[in-house]
């Protein structure tokens, strides 16, 4: 998570950020499915921890809204499922909240799957839901703590 708070960090001091379309970046890949899974719980905790470090939380929230939906998405998710045991119209507003995502998912993973062209593109809404979940799960975790 130092990458994100030093951009935040950066930005608060009113720095600028440029684009180099002709920069190369390296990546190293996790070698298995479960170690990078791993790392997307990680990057959640390390998310939680950046924002516990600030003194303005709600500016740093603004500048960082994307880290802190999927945690706040599957987070009401389950709590609408919890509801929905004693409510039975409740399980009609998940349906509300799962569908966006669902096509979200869809769209990204046929991007992906025209992209690519292989059969390991075809478990990309997989990977990318169970992406969400491990990064949620650091999330809220490291909140609770």
């Amino acid at each position: 998570g130092q990458d994100g708070e030093f951009n935040y960090r950066i930005l608060k001091k009113g720095g600028r950020f440029l684009i180099n379309p002709k920069a190369i970046v390296w990546h190293h890949r996790p070698s298995t499915l479960k170690k990078y899974l791993k790392r997307m719980y990680n990057y959640g905790k390390a998310s939680s921890k950046i924002l516990f470090k600030q003194n303005n939380k709600i500016n740093f929230i603004k500048s960082r809204w994307y880290g802190f939906i999927p945690p706040l998405f599957f987070s009401g998710i389950i709590l609408l499922l919890i509801i929905s045991l004693l409510f039975d119209a409740t399980k009609y507003i998940i349906y509300l909240g799962i569908t966006p995502y669902i096509f979200a998912i869809l769209l990204t993973s046929t991007q992906v799957i025209i992209k690519d062209k292989s059969l390991n593109s075809l478990l990309t809404p997989f990977i990318l839901i169970s992406q969400h979940i491990s990064y949620s799960w650091g999330v809220i975790k490291e909140l609770f703590r």
